[in-house]
């Protein structure tokens, strides 16, 4: 007796699509069966990734999720052919650790003054040139390493100013950070009184701060003078000592604000 027997083939799947991705990265994966079994759904699983959209189709979208430090993952795909017969396949990727950059440094600072700044990257992806951008801030030097120096532009109030650095690592994959630096306005000190005074003769000078910054004590030196009374405040009183000829003598003011920022002034008074 003869008994005759339909063998239908497996299908016979393929995965492809980009095996080396980074942190975060969308890429696309496709399945193909070569030998045509009419598969009208697939079931894909993928350890460390997200579907987004359809997951039952020729192709699937993943978002792969983040890494410290390289990772193999493997997608899986399998489905049975319009003959009942079923196949499996599996695809390898290799996911790579976006840079995690942070900053440091100084976050309040006085205008026209200098400071460094340090960018690290915490999964050591093996960055070598960086790319610094500096919002009302000048770098001096070098301005591609690990470390910048920043001279920060004058203000006339408070003002937040943004230090940007990104990098992309020896697997290819970039990353990017920020730094929020808060720039406090330098006090603008002017002296105003004589600039013509006698042997002896007694006279008030003041210091105003064009910005404001909460000076409540000053320092005075008076060369060639004595101050009378207080020797803090806005205004100071001086007797100017004896000379025998016109002799030109100078004052001096300093005083820090409240933000902490600080100015100093000279005025020239001809005895």
């Amino acid at each position: 007796a003869n008994y005759t027997v339909t063998v239908f083939p497996n299908p016979v799947l393929t995965i492809s699509g980009d095996v080396e991705v980074c942190s975060n990265e969308q890429q696309n994966y496709s399945v193909a069966d070569a030998n045509g079994t009419g598969i009208v759904n697939y079931v894909w699983t993928v350890p460390g990734g997200q579907i987004t959209g359809a997951s039952d189709g020729l192709t699937i979208n993943v978002t792969w999720s983040e890494v410290s430090i390289p990772t193999q993952r493997v997608i899986t795909v399998s489905g049975s052919g319009a003959n009942g017969c079923f196949g499996t396949a599996t695809y390898t990727v290799m996911v790579y650790p976006n840079p995690a950059l942070t900053i440091g440094g100084d976050a309040d600072m006085c205008s026209g003054e200098q400071s460094n700044y340090i960018v690290n990257d915490a999964n050591n992806t093996g960055i070598t040139v960086y790319t610094w951008t500096v919002e009302g801030g000048q770098i001096t030097g070098a301005a591609d390493g690990t470390t910048i120096n920043v001279t920060w532009n004058d203000v006339t109030m408070p003002t937040q100013r943004v230090i940007t650095a990104s990098g992309i690592g020896a697997n290819g994959c970039s990353g990017t950070v920020n730094f929020t630096v808060t720039v406090y306005p330098s006090p603008v000190l002017a002296i105003s009184g004589a600039v013509d005074a006698c042997s002896n003769g007694e006279f008030p000078y003041t210091a105003t701060d064009a910005n404001n910054t909460g000076i409540t004590s000053y320092t005075w030196t008076v060369e060639g003078g004595q101050i009378t009374g207080a020797a803090d405040g806005m205004t100071i009183d001086v007797v100017w000592n004896d000379v025998t000829m016109p002799t030109q003598r100078v004052i001096t003011v300093s005083g820090s604000g409240a933000n902490g920022c600080s100015d100093v002034a000279n005025y020239t008074v001809t005895v």
